[in-house]
């Protein structure tokens, strides 16, 4: 796309998204607009209804909304889905009706009383349930969908603990599944890889020789619990970084971040050369416009999902903040991303944050059902089976399964050897041979990493202290990161599945003051660019697996070594250079 034509897209895309909130606000007041109160395109005998929750009042909730309608309209123009023969349309609950049925408003009340009394509203009509956003808050109110045996697939919350239950009680909350993100395991792998990445860049552009500086500025929120307490330790541990400022925990729906920032430069005796975030709700957009005044010399990467809004830029005036993402301009992350990506833009005039997901659960739904047909045993089946597997608009998705192997026994509490990180619990693991259905090239890093062979793989695997499923007791005290990444009903993380991307805000035309700011991907990339070292871990050869291995570009989730076509570099503002160099 070239520059003429973004700002030409841009434009209009403005214009409709004035037409798009003229529409919501007349919504909102309750007036009737012809069309609105229906589902569009043709009619259906009989309709699958599905139940959309989200904080209709923020970007979150109505890209859950934008989402779940564009799948929506799609699916119904082309026939709708054929159940056992018989054509039904999808119908979103509660979505056209001037009421905000499913408005959970759980930015606010984060209690998830709000949600509860929105989905009890129209869960008996439900067939599914799609959204969610705020864990403490969700955590609440799915219990409606699970009493009610209705499958709920989770668009937004992120905590460990959401998935650990269906492990513990797999009769209740088998219903519960993941669809994004990741869990709070991987978001934490994900950033560290993404902060590693930028700081080597960083330190090459400026010459920087010695231990960068850094500092963390993490919401007080359930998912942030282990961000809370160990970002920092393994920022200092595992990439060097000298953390100057103890982490600052604004509250999750804070709007001025004035105290947290100045208390970063006090205690860094300046400012950090980096400054890492972990935001999901306000304080996102409030780090945005504040950072410039407190610290205007700092490079910022990390979770602001408030980033990830098409206006993030303009009404924060931020630039080149990088941030951890699902879609940004121009990066193909599947063969239907790009077209997809342009539509949405056409018909919400905003860029999609990952909330959007909700329209490849449609499609996922949709396949499940012309499957199965409408039995819920069926379809949790369905889902739980690898090959039903689908590829939407950002990745692949699969789930992982119930764990084969445990409960390991707590032997003597506080001197269990297999008890992973010295905790006194029960604990589960995937099998080996789960594991190597999901990651097929994991005997590669092992072999590299340290010279095990596949028999000897086969027969550690259950003591890895990362290998574990989960615990046995949703009252343990671990934070998220220990709670065992591999989670059932949990998406599945890694090369060839869902990896997310680095996003950065940068300017069409760095000469010109007036220029537009876009959202483009950088990571990952393809950083020991030799032919055939971004194939598959298991298809590469030995001196490419061990050179990968060595540079922490191969794990036992796959080959991290690889761009996703239109990803472009990171941009490493000059300013930025002249000030550390």
């Amino acid at each position: 796309m070239n520059q003429a034509t973004t700002k030409i897209k841009k434009e209009v895309n403005a214009l409709k998204k004035i037409v798009f909130l003229i529409i919501a606000s007349l919504l909102v007041l309750g007036l009737a607009l012809p069309g609105c109160t229906e589902p569009s395109g043709p009619t259906f005998e009989d309709y699958i209804n599905i139940a959309v929750v989200g904080p209709m009042s923020f970007i979150q909730g109505r890209d859950h909304l934008a989402g779940a309608v564009m799948a929506m309209n799609e699916i119904n123009a082309d026939g709708g889905v054929d159940v056992c023969g018989t054509p039904y349309g999808i119908n979103l609950l509660g979505s056209y009706t001037s009421d905000g049925g499913t408005d959970t408003n759980e930015i606010i009340d984060t209690t998830g009383t709000t949600g509860e009394t929105a989905l009890s509203a129209v869960i008996d009509d439900a067939d599914f349930v799609v959204g969610g956003f705020r864990t403490e808050a969700v955590d609440h109110y799915r219990d409606v969908a699970m009493d009610e045996g209705v499958i709920f697939f989770d668009c937004g919350a992120a905590s460990n603990e959401l998935q650990e239950s269906v492990l513990t009680d797999y009769a209740t909350y088998k219903y519960w599944f993941k669809a994004t993100p990741y869990n709070g395991s991987f978001l934490f792998t994900n950033m560290l890889k993404q902060v590693g990445s930028a700081k080597a860049a960083l330190a090459a552009a400026a010459n920087i020789t010695g231990q960068m500086t850094a500092a963390c500025i993490v919401e007080d929120a359930e998912w942030t619990g282990a961000f809370k307490s160990k970002l920092a330790p393994y920022m200092a541990a595992a990439l060097s970084l000298n953390v100057c400022a103890l982490t600052q925990k604004p509250a999750s729906d804070a709007t001025d971040l004035s105290t947290e920032l100045t208390a970063i430069t006090t205690q860094c005796g300046g400012e950090p050369m980096i400054t890492v975030t972990v935001l999901s709700g306000p304080p996102g957009k409030a780090y945005g416009m504040q950072q410039d005044t407190y610290l205007p010399n700092t490079f910022t990467l990390g979770i602001n999902v408030e980033a990830q809004d098409i206006d993030y830029n303009h009404d924060t005036g931020a630039e080149y903040h990088c941030e951890m993402d699902t879609w940004a301009e121009n990066v193909a992350l599947t063969a239907t991303t790009l077209d997809w990506f342009d539509d949405y833009m056409d018909d919400t005039g905003r860029y999609p944050t990952y909330c959007a997901a909700t329209y490849d659960v449609l499609y996922t739904i949709k396949a499940a059902v012309e499957d199965e047909g409408l039995s819920t045993d069926d379809i949790i089946a369905w889902l739980e089976d690898l090959n039903n597997a689908q590829t939407g608009t950002a990745s692949t998705t699969g789930y992982y399964p119930q764990p084969d192997e445990g409960p390991f026994a707590t032997i003597n509490p506080g001197v269990n050897p297999e008890a992973p990180f010295g905790l006194d619990t029960s604990w589960y693991a995937l099998s080996y041979d789960q594991a190597l259905a999901i990651y097929p090239g994991m005997n590669v890093y092992y072999l590299y990493e340290y010279g095990l062979t596949p028999g000897e793989v086969a027969g550690n695997w259950t003591t890895g202290s990362m290998l574990c499923a989960g615990f046995a007791s949703s009252a343990h005290s671990a934070p998220d990161d220990d709670t065992g990444p591999f989670l059932p009903h949990d998406t599945i993380y890694g090369p060839g599945w869902q990896t997310g991307i680095g996003a950065q805000w940068q300017p069409v035309d760095a000469e010109d003051p007036n220029t537009e700011w876009l959202k483009v991907g950088w990571w990952p990339k393809f950083a020991v660019p030799y032919p055939g070292w971004d194939l598959p871990a298991q298809n590469l050869t030995p001196t490419a697996a061990g050179t990968l291995v060595a540079y922490d570009l191969l794990d036992k989730y796959g080959n991290w070594n690889f761009a996703y076509p239109g990803t472009v570099s990171m941009v490493i503002p000059q300013e930025w250079i002249d000030y550390w160099d």
